[in-house]
């Protein structure tokens, strides 16, 4: 798995959770701006979980940029937390093949799903 975080000190509690579950052998951890590691990774996910600061518009900036750089593989799902449910534009929902969006409070879970195609 690929974590990326841009705190070091969240870096560090990541680091040693993975530690204290004995998962830290499957754990890749980069610490990043995550819009330059999309930017530069060659890799594809199956999963991209997301929870960015609130009220910055970066939820919407996470699916543009795994839009642009085409990070998920075909039939892999983008995860995005957000606060409110128009934090990320319908616009956007409608270039997956699914989506659908969870309500918990003031919190928005967002679940787009890429085609199997590769063009999807």
């Amino acid at each position: 798995a690929v974590c990326g975080e841009n705190s070091r000190k969240a870096a560090e509690i990541i680091r040693k959770n993975a530690a204290a579950t004995k998962l830290e052998a499957d754990l890749h951890l980069v610490v990043s701006d995550a819009f330059a590691y999309l930017k530069n990774t060659t890799a594809r996910f199956n999963l991209i979980f997301a929870d960015p600061p609130y009220g910055q518009g970066l939820a919407e900036k996470v699916v543009e940029k795994v839009l642009e750089h085409d990070v998920l593989k075909p039939g892999g799902a983008l995860l995005v937390e957000a606060e409110g449910e128009e934090s990320v534009p319908r616009h956007l929902w409608e270039k997956f093949a699914f989506s659908k969006s969870y309500h918990y409070g003031k919190t928005y879970v967002l679940l787009l799903r890429k085609g199997e195609e590769e063009n999807a």
